[in-house]
């Protein structure tokens, strides 16, 4: 692609993300935005200010020295130093606008893209697409979107600039003007061709970079680190991670190359150009067609011009290169949910206790080529407990995706009391709903107290409520083992910080369950991590719980042999359903299954030591 047909057709996508990235600023923060305008285009005059007193000082000295009794050199002296004092004022309060500017502007966009991450449909993050443009953008961060509008700054003082010194050149000699545009054209199709070559090795290169990255935070990953050490594959990473980063850096290496000695060629016409100019305006004063203070000005204008433009052009690319970057970052703030959204949904009131219902569903993930579930069909009645049993791969976790709206069935529905789930309100549904899913996150660089508290993150945090909710989930008497208690830092990184284990950070996220106090239960393997007495303990506190439609997920048969019904996941399918009894009577998958686990506790030596001895009989 030509460099005219590349503007041509970038153009447009340019004005727009620049246009986009001055309003998002703008509207957000217009007193300093405005300012930071302001100073810029008064930057651009600054250095013909400065040349004016100079001048004025010149020809006043002149003038003094020829006997003119009427010139004071004094009050020309006064007008120098004047002159120079007031761009030190401007740049002082530039910078400070600045700065301002940034610390503000970059706090707002952490935030907004912090939120946005948050908001975006789990279901996108099955699309690689969207580790590309995360990748892209989590490379620069936000700072890409403050440079962007930095240059815009920077350019408008450029302009600024242009058009005084353009104005100036003209009035003295219009050629001047000619030949110092033609000198400079060269920068402009280096910085644009350049800023595009930078881009597309970024991103034409996204998978290989988040390869890159994800062999990286194997070394940052204290758990990794012991696999690795164990395994002895520090070299095996390291030349890994040495091959993706040597062929990437090749690149960017070869383009520094190619620019470098073009850069070059287009700097030595641009000085070809001044000199030009140059021996032009000393021409001019040798015939007297301009005096002393003019030649004065032509000098600045041409430094001025010659530089403005050079910085316009550099200024140019950088944006071209930072607008690419920042379009991905708006790509994110735009991206459309998957799950579509009822103009007027059904808004569940608080406090339900809901009946689930299960109408043929079947399910397939997005590009997968097969079903993860086939026409299943089942109801939980309102208040009871229901069981999920299945080996993995059965579907047992993709039916929890549905049932929090991750995803929609692909075929059939999914009722709650009734309603179709895809028209009722989510955050309606999702305030009645509390899940233990099978990973759980420490929320590092909390209390342990703030953590449980996020059960319920929209409201105050209820001491009182957390120690019950520890207490019931068997998490208390570790807590209180702990030198800070509930006041204990999550992660060790931080003072005062602790690193709970994977069975007692289980506890800790059903305690964030039952702090949440939903009316729609679902715990999937919610003991996988804990002992049996832990395990009896959490179940008791499960079961007596009123007020709440249950579905419990389990390996453990133990765990669901108390369900009101038990069904089991064979295939994605529904093989069987009913209660524990009835199963067994059915002497069906349930039935085997059961008596294979329960045998492998019999059999467990540990098990056969705590079994009563019976007593011999004394004669």
């Amino acid at each position: 692609m030509s460099i005219f047909s590349s503007l041509t057709t970038n153009s447009s996508d340019l004005w727009r993300v620049q246009k986009r990235s001055f309003l998002l600023m703008y509207l957000n923060f217009k007193g300093i935005v405005t300012s930071v305008f302001l100073l810029a285009s008064l930057s651009a005059i600054v250095p013909f200010i400065t040349t004016a007193g100079l001048a004025y000082l010149v020809q006043s000295i002149i003038a003094a020295m020829q006997g003119d009794k009427g010139v004071s050199i004094t009050l020309a002296v006064i007008f120098v130093i004047g002159a120079n004092a007031i761009p030190q004022v401007i740049s002082i309060f530039r910078d400070y606008a600045d700065r301002l500017l940034w610390l503000q502007g970059g706090a707002f966009l952490n935030l907004l893209y912090t939120r946005r991450r948050m908001e975006i449909d789990i279901a996108h993050y099955e699309d690689p697409k969207l580790h590309d443009m995360l990748q892209k953008i989590e490379e620069r961060s936000i700072w890409p979107t403050l440079n962007l509008f930095d240059a815009q700054t920077a350019n408008l003082t450029n302009i600024v600039g242009v058009v005084v010194s353009s104005a100036v050149l003209i009035t003295v000699d219009w050629r001047f003007l000619s030949i110092l545009i033609i000198g400079t054209l060269p920068r402009l199709f280096l910085s644009v061709v350049y800023g595009k070559e930078v881009w597309t090795i970024f991103d034409a290169n996204s998978e290989e970079r988040r390869r890159f990255g994800s062999l990286k935070r194997l070394s940052e990953d204290l758990q990794s680190l012991m696999e690795i050490r164990i395994h002895q594959i520090r070299g095996t990473i390291h030349d890994r991670l040495q091959q993706l980063l040597r062929d990437f850096t090749a690149q960017q290496v070869s383009i520094e190359n190619k620019k470098l000695l073009w850069t070059v060629l287009a700097t030595g016409i641009s000085i070809a150009a001044i000199a030009v100019v140059f021996w032009l305006t000393i021409s001019s004063a040798f015939s007297g067609a301009i005096t002393v203070s003019a030649i004065l000005f032509v000098l600045t204008a041409v430094r001025e011009f010659e530089g403005s433009l050079e910085r316009f052009f550099s200024g140019l690319g950088r944006m071209y290169e930072w607008h690419l970057f920042t379009r991905e970052l708006f790509k994110l703030f735009d991206l459309n949910p998957v799950m579509p959204r009822q103009q007027n949904p059904i808004i569940l009131a608080p406090g339900t206790i809901p009946q689930i219902t299960f109408e043929n569903v079947a399910f397939r993930y997005p590009m997968a080529d097969t079903d993860v579930l086939s026409d299943v069909s089942f109801t939980i009645t309102k208040g009871s407990t229901c069981a999920l049993v299945g080996v993995n791969g059965a579907g047992k976790s993709t039916l929890v995706k549905l049932l929090a709206r991750f995803y929609d069935p692909t075929e059939g529905r999914i009722l709650v009391d009734g309603n179709d789930l895809r028209d009722i309100e989510i955050e309606s549904w999702y305030r009645l709903l509390g899940v233990l899913f099978q990973e759980y996150p420490a929320y590092r660089g909390l209390t342990v107290a703030s953590s449980i508290a996020l059960g319920k993150g929209d409201r105050e945090e209820d001491t009182g409520r957390v120690h019950d909710a520890a207490k019931r989930a068997g998490a208390d008497q570790f807590i209180r083992a702990w030198p800070f208690g509930y006041e204990e830092i999550m992660g060790k990184e931080f003072t005062r910080g602790i690193d709970p284990s994977r069975g007692q950070l289980q506890r800790l996220a059903l305690a964030r369950v039952f702090y949440r106090s939903p009316k729609f239960v679902i715990l999937d393997e919610p003991t996988a991590a804990v002992d049996a007495e832990a395990e009896g303990h959490i179940f008791e506190e499960i079961e007596a719980t009123k007020g709440q439609t249950r579905l419990l997920i389990s390996h453990r048969f133990s765990t669901v042999r108390n369900a009101d019904a038990i069904i089991i996941l064979e295939d994605g399918k529904v093989s069987e359903m009913g209660a524990h009894d009835e199963l067994m009577r059915n002497d069906k998958t349930y039935a085997k299954l059961f008596r294979i686990q329960a045998k492998g506790y019999l059999d467990t030596p540990d098990v056969a030591k705590k079994r009563p001895m019976k007593k011999k009989k004394t004669i």
